[in-house]
Parts: structure tokens; C-alpha cells; sequence
């Protein structure tokens, strides 16, 4: 009796080779899509979390006459001064201090350009830790001040939020400290000519560079900014110095600058 030959149904080797490459293929066409789609609604969160932020810095005006508070940080005599302290009774969420793509703080095994800062061990903070804002991935503005300084250049302080032209003076957006104070004296202080990292506070955080700050590329070629207007939106990092930081800082465009743009900051 001749045996039927049994049809058990497997692949062969070929057809097995030719689905792997055909699932490969459609790996590579969907891994970018659902990359961008990520990046995409982390920046929709971002700026979400950015306008929470704003309503606690607007509560925080509207119960202060709308004047700023008192710490930038070299002329306050409290930590409670701080920006962070001001808004912390009116920010329910401490999430909204981090940019969902922050990868949180160095002890956390953050990296930049997405890791957070976090305030140093010194007492003097002690009641931002215990408040739980010792810790963002948020940058304030240092200008954005009513400190009681009489000092170098306390003339450019932002005291309240009634200026004019409130939709390009930045108070908050992505960075890699809790504040900078942005300088411009005559000169353009060009961009770093290396990405931020973590050593960035030694080569490249004084005074007249902290735009570095800012220099982040947690958005690609954006980043995201609060502004004094109360509105948030993405900003391009070489748009940043054309922004009005102070009330004697001179605004320059990106077509104006007198520098070429480091490979990295525009690439």
C-alpha cells in the first residue's frame, strides 16, 4: 500500500527567511513613525505641563499685585524667595516640573541634554526640598525678579508682569539649571561650541554665556518656552537670542548674529 504524503503545514526555511525580511521592513517603516509620534506628544505635554506652571506663577501674581518675587538668587536673603517656593502653594502636581522627556537627575542617571537639575545639599535649601521643588528640568529667566537689590544692573529687572511687548519676554522653558541670567552688554555671546553636558557648568554656565542654558536639545532644533504674556509655545534655540531676556538686553535675530552657528546646534 502506497502511503499519502502528509501536508503538515510548516515553513520552510525560504518562506521563513522571506517573513523575517518582510517584518524587518515593516520594523524600519513604523520605528521612526512611532518615534516621531512619541516625540510629538511629549512636546504636547511638555508645553501642557509649561501652562500648569503658568497658572501657578498667575496665581502667585494676582494674590502679590502682580509684582514677581523677590529671590534672583544672588540678592535674596531666603531660599523662600526662589521661584520655585513662590508658585509651590499653588502647584498641586510636582510632575509639572519635568519635561516628559526629561530622564531625570544625575543621581537618578539622568544624561544631558534630558536630565533634570537638582538643587545642591546646602541647609539654605532645605525648605525647597521639604516643599518637593528642589528638583525640574524648568529654567527661570533670571531677570524675572522683584528682588530689593540696588545693584549691578537691578535697572533690568522684570518687577511685574505689565510690560509691553509681555509675548517675547521669557519667563520659563526647558533648561539645564534652575535659572540663568542671560547678559548682553554690546557683545553676542555665541552659543557653546559643544552640546550641553554635564560639565557644562564649569566651561560654560558664567554669567555672560548662561543662554547655554537653554541650549538643550530635548525638542530637536525647539524648545519650549512660558512666556510673560501667559502663553507657551516652541521656540527654535537659534531664535532664543532675539527674545527680550531684560530690560536692557538687545534683541537679535538669527539672520544677525556675527558668529556661525556651532555644527551641532543647527544640524
Amino acid at each position: 500500500m502506497v502511503k499519502k504524503a502528509v501536508n503538515r503545514g510548516g515553513f520552510t526555511l525560504v518562506e521563513l527567511i522571506v517573513t523575517l525580511g518582510i517584518l524587518a521592513l515593516i520594523a524600519s517603516i513604523i520605528t521612526p513613525a512611532l518615534s516621531m509620534a512619541r516625540d510629538g506628544a511629549n512636546n504636547v505635554i511638555c508645553k501642557s505641563r509649561l501652562n500648569t506652571l503658568e497658572k501657578a506663577y498667575s496665581q502667585y501674581l494676582s494674590e502679590h499685585n502682580e509684582r514677581f518675587q523677590k529671590g534672583d538668587t544672588v540678592s535674596s536673603t531666603s531660599c523662600n524667595d526662589v521661584w520655585m517656593m513662590a508658585i509651590s502653594p499653588y502647584l498641586s502636581d510636582k510632575k509639572a516640573m519635568f519635561c516628559p522627556e526629561s530622564s531625570g537627575t544625575v543621581e537618578e542617571g539622568g544624561v544631558y541634554p534630558t536630565m533634570a537639575w537638582k538643587l545642591n545639599s546646602d541647609k539654605y535649601y532645605d525648605p525647597v526640598r521639604k516643599a518637593g521643588m528642589d528638583k525640574g528640568s524648568y529654567c527661570l529667566n533670571w531677570w524675572v525678579n522683584d528682588a530689593d537689590s540696588a545693584g549691578y544692573c537691578s535697572s533690568y529687572y522684570w518687577r511685574n508682569n505689565q510690560a509691553a511687548g509681555a509675548d517675547m519676554i521669557p519667563i520659563l522653558a526647558d533648561g539645564g539649571d534652575y535659572t540663568a541670567s542671560v547678559y548682553n552688554d554690546g557683545k553676542d555671546y555665541m552659543p557653546s561650541i559643544d552640546p550641553i553636558d554635564s560639565e557644562m557648568s564649569v566651561r560654560s554656565f558664567n554669567c555672560h554665556t548662561n543662554i547655554n542654558r537653554y541650549l538643550l536639545k530635548r525638542h530637536g532644533d525647539e524648545t519650549n518656552v512660558m512666556f510673560m504674556d501667559g502663553s507657551v509655545r516652541s521656540i527654535r534655540l537659534v531664535d532664543l537670542w532675539s527674545l527680550n531676556w531684560h530690560k536692557g538686553y538687545k534683541p537679535v535675530s538669527a539672520d544677525r548674529v556675527t558668529w556661525q552657528w556651532p555644527q551641532w546646534l543647527v544640524e
